[in-house]
């Protein structure tokens, strides 16, 4: 990326998540990490990222938040868990959309082993 972006990162406390945030924060690149839990905050706030904490199954607070990140180029979700799985991550996609994000990227394992959500529709 030669120009800066905003990019909301859906949870990087995680496996895929936290070294693609320290990747982007060394490109200089302006991050939102939305955490679903205190557990990394400090550490990536140490990198000079922005983090906020909220719960993406509470859809009027994920929508009210995405609004007051706006203008936003790219939202990179790496949410996992078996309560975010698929619903999580459908009001995520649904939210970025009416949000005007530019583009969306989902990294899961949905429908992977024994996940019970075989399709995201």
């Amino acid at each position: 990326m030669t120009t800066t972006s905003h990019i909301l990162l859906g949870d990087t406390s995680r496996d895929v998540g936290f070294p693609l945030c320290y990747s982007l924060s060394e490109h200089n690149q302006k991050i939102t990490d939305l955490l679903n839990s205190q557990t990394t905050k400090t550490s990536l706030q140490s990198i000079g990222l922005k983090t906020v904490l909220g719960d993406t199954l509470d859809v009027a607070a994920m929508a009210k938040y995405m609004q007051q990140c706006s203008p936003m180029d790219y939202f990179i979700n790496t949410i996992e868990g078996q309560r975010a799985d698929y619903l999580g991550n459908k009001n995520l996609i649904e939210v970025s959309i009416k949000a005007g994000v530019k583009n969306c990227f989902l990294v899961s394992f949905l429908g992977a082993g024994s996940s019970n959500f075989p399709f995201l529709t």
